[in-house]
């Protein structure tokens, strides 16, 4: 059944409001992607680069559907200028529960990380994202930037390079400050987009994560734990605790100033969902490991990296599209910490 558009009725109501269950906070889970993971040559140097990131959900589980990783309109910004890039925008054709639905997130991120003290890291994360969906014959996308992350950590156990067996582990905390958007509307509309789709949740959360790497020989492997607590945002939306945990296993080849590491990553997240006036909102939760391969390309100071991982378990409410997937790939620049702040 296709979605009527009624600005003021009680089908507009009814369709916005199915928009809020079908969609889980795929764009909301804090992701830092490993930023801790890895005995590399440039561990405990002062870096700057960019990260993109892509995910897209399709294919509804009850209809047995085929997720497609590039479902037509989901990674490209719109080309017709139908969408306000600021402002989100929205048409309404197609039909309900189709196989051409989807719901992608990309994110372009800005990274800083600078050693303050031999022990002590200080992280700065600004994301630019472009949410996007279409779904229930609508469609709708934003662009943005989104809620920027600080974090400080310590290292705990720092490595040594003249054992043989080096290790280091790694603990930290920070905060997530409400700089996206929250109050996205569609265009010549009074209605506000869903929260999934906002570029920023309009809450402060804190950040709690710890990482532990290690090396041995050639062969390095880490996992980093992230979890995340929740404030509200001024429209009475919370999201639950959430927690993401990234597991990476390498080998490292050297050649001259260039190192390559293939490697196996795995991605875990887990939040119950999204509460709204203390009511949990169906549908809006998470629970899902994905994996696959990566390979980091190191070359003199450069650190150029990359990552595709498809899913292995997800839990899937009904009326929820299934994850296809997602892709990372990221380029950084490495300083050598000459002097510190703090000694």
């Amino acid at each position: 059944m296709k979605t009527v558009y009624c600005k003021s009725g009680l089908v507009r109501l009814f369709s916005v409001a199915v928009l809020f269950m079908i969609a889980p906070l795929h764009s909301i889970a804090c992701d830092l992607c490993g930023a801790n993971i890895g005995v590399l040559p440039f561990d405990n140097q002062n870096s700057f680069g960019i990260t993109h990131r892509y995910r897209v959900f399709n294919g509804y589980a009850t209809q047995n559907q085929q997720s497609q990783f590039f479902p037509t309109g989901a990674y490209r910004l719109p080309a017709n200028g139908n969408y306000s890039p600021l402002h989100g925008g929205m048409d309404h054709s197609g039909n309900a529960m189709a196989a051409t639905d989807y719901e992608s997130y990309k994110v372009i991120e800005g990274r800083l990380r600078y050693f303050i003290a031999p022990r002590i890291e200080v992280n700065l994360i600004v994301p630019f994202v472009n949410n996007k969906q279409n779904a229930l014959g609508e469609k709708a996308a934003v662009f943005g930037l989104g809620d920027i992350i600080f974090y400080s950590s310590y290292h705990l156990i720092q490595k040594q390079l003249n054992e043989v067996f080096r290790h280091r582990l790694v603990a930290g905390i920070g905060i997530k400050l409400p700089t996206g958007s929250d109050n996205v509307h569609y265009d010549n509309d009074d209605d506000r987009l869903p929260l999934m789709i906002q570029p920023g949740t309009g809450s402060v959360d804190g950040l709690g994560i710890v990482s532990y790497s290690c090396a041995w020989e050639g062969w390095r492997a880490g996992a980093t734990v992230t979890a995340k607590v929740n404030g509200q945002n001024k429209y009475k939306e919370q999201i639950l605790p959430s927690e993401s945990t990234t597991l990476m296993v390498a080998y490292q080849y050297e050649k001259g100033n260039c190192y390559i590491l293939p490697q196996l990553q795995v991605y875990q997240e887990y939040t119950r969902g999204m509460m709204s006036y203390k009511y949990l909102v169906p549908g809006t939760g998470m629970n899902m490991i994905m994996a696959g391969p990566g390979i980091d390309v190191i070359w003199k100071k450069f650190d150029f990296n990359f990552g595709f991982q498809a899913p292995v378990y997800q839990e899937v409410f009904e009326m929820n599209m299934k994850a296809a997937g997602r892709i990372m790939l990221g380029v950084s620049y490495n300083i050598e910490s000459k002097k510190y702040i703090c000694n």
